[in-house]
This record gives structure tokens, C-alpha cells and sequence, in this order.
């Protein structure tokens, strides 16, 4: 796998998941790594009672004509898609906006 100065053409492992904070009261964390077994050996070990479903595997597509602006080296998470289950009850509120 070669691993440009910016990260293009890196596979990357992510994991969305929570963290209880109160009653009723969630932190929706996303973190990524580049090697899958480190994540999970981090999981287990930082966030032992946590459940967690899938990593989600992605490289960031390489531009021919990238400026710092267009080239799109970010993950973006969007929560307003449609989803299978129900979210009513959810409120999202970011840390950072943008939430990149």
C-alpha cells in the first residue's frame, strides 16, 4: 500500500460508535487508524464494555489538479440520510462545525 505525503492511496480503517455520557445521553465517536488490528486492540482495550459493529474500510480518492480546498483530503459524517431503523428521539449535536 504506498503512502502518499497526504494520505491519498492510504487504506484507512474507521469505527463509528458511543459512549454512554448520562441517562439518555450518548457521544458518537468516530476513530480511524491504518492498520485494522490496532483499532481493535484499542477498542478492547480503552472501551472494554463497548459494543461495535463493523470497521469501515476507505482510501481517499486520489485528484489530478488538487488544491488544499478541492482535493478532499476529509471524512465528512452525515447524520440526515435516510435510515432502515428509526432515529426519532436522536438530537445530534456536533463538537465542531463543520463536522469534518
Amino acid at each position: 500500500m504506498a503512502t502518499g505525503g497526504s494520505g491519498r492511496d492510504t487504506g484507512y480503517y474507521g469505527l463509528l460508535f458511543y459512549e454512554e455520557k448520562g441517562l439518555n445521553e450518548y457521544v458518537a465517536i468516530f476513530t480511524v487508524t491504518k492498520d485494522g488490528r490496532t483499532l481493535d486492540d484499542y477498542m478492547r482495550r480503552k472501551n472494554p464494555g463497548t459494543e461495535f459493529n463493523q470497521f469501515i474500510y476507505f482510501t481517499f480518492d486520489q485528484q489530478q489538479d488538487s488544491t488544499l480546498t478541492s482535493r478532499g483530503d476529509y471524512i465528512e459524517l452525515k447524520f440526515d440520510t435516510p435510515q432502515v431503523k428509526s432515529t426519532t428521539g436522536w438530537i445530534i449535536k456536533p463538537d465542531t462545525v463543520p463536522c469534518r
